[in-house]
Formats: structure tokens, C-alpha cells, sequence
């Protein structure tokens, strides 16, 4: 997905911006797989919970791992 992006000519902020979505759309797409293959959830309340709770730790990782790394001279 990212190559796609980086195939079209943009500007370094639109880059930021196209690597958040793509955070946003893996954590949404990984969530919900994580709910709905889950075998410790029985019911719909617990899946939701579980798929909520998973994308906010896959997007909070992200938002860590992100200011961690960007103060090393890549």
C-alpha cells in the first residue's frame, strides 16, 4: 500500500499523512480479524470490546514507536 502511495509524487507532509492511514486502516482490518476469529469471546459485546480494544493498542504502539524513533537521523 505504501509503494502505491510512494509511486505518486507526494509532498512530505501527504507522506506523513499516507503512512497514519495506513496505520489506521492495518490496525482496523487486524482488529477486526482479531475479534472475529477470537476463540476466548463468545458474544457480540465481548468480540466488539475485544476488536476496539485491540485497535487502540495497535494505534497507541504505532503513536509510541513513531516518537521514539523520530529523533534518530534516519
Amino acid at each position: 500500500m505504501l509503494a502505491v502511495m510512494d509511486a505518486f509524487d507526494i509532498g512530505i507532509g501527504r507522506k506523513a499523512e499516507a503512512h497514519f492511514l495506513a496505520l489506521i486502516l492495518f490496525a482496523v482490518l487486524v482488529s477486526i480479524a482479531f475479534a472475529v476469529l477470537s476463540s476466548e469471546h463468545y458474544t457480540t459485546g465481548e468480540r466488539v470490546r475485544y476488536g476496539l480494544k485491540v485497535f487502540v493498542y495497535f494505534v497507541g504502539i504505532g503513536f509510541l514507536v513513531a516518537w521514539v524513533l523520530y529523533p534518530l537521523p534516519l
